[in-house]
């Protein structure tokens, strides 16, 4: 199910994934703090995802072995081939941390919003918008 923070029909419009997770509100000096927090996990689901992180890490490790060790006879293709795999690996990193207990961050501020993504062990695309007044549509049982 898809929640809808923000007017729909705007290009600014946050889509915030499976709300059958936990929320939590927090309200400190001057700022509202919306967190959604992603469950953990099954174990099967984060053993496959973690096989699927080394496939391409180990591919990563051959390719910068055949570089070093025979840097004369590499040629661009095993440049890119390493490129390839080491964002693959971490684009399945950052999945594995996410369903571990990720979460998405929306703090509310005065005439600013921030928005990010927190993996536990870090935080990525920090962004702010600012807005004039701000509407919050919440629905309840969408299929």
């Amino acid at each position: 199910m898809q929640k809808v923070f923000g007017n729909p029909f705007s290009p600014d419009t946050f889509l915030i994934g499976d709300m059958s997770n936990e929320i939590k509100f927090q309200e400190r000096e001057d700022v509202f703090i919306i967190e959604l927090e992603v469950g953990a996990a099954s174990p099967a689901v984060r053993f496959f995802m973690l096989l699927l992180i080394l496939l391409p890490a180990t591919t990563l490790m051959f390719f910068l072995y055949k570089l070093i060790s025979d840097f004369r006879n590499s040629d661009v293709t095993d440049i890119v081939a390493a490129v390839l795999m080491a964002m693959v690996a971490w684009y399945f990193i950052r999945l594995l941390l996410w369903n571990r207990g990720g979460k998405e961050v929306l703090e509310i501020r005065k005439n600013k919003l921030f928005h990010y993504s927190d993996y536990g062990w870090f935080t990525l695309g920090r962004i702010g918008y600012d807005y004039d007044s701000i509407s919050i549509i919440w629905m309840e049982g969408m299929p």
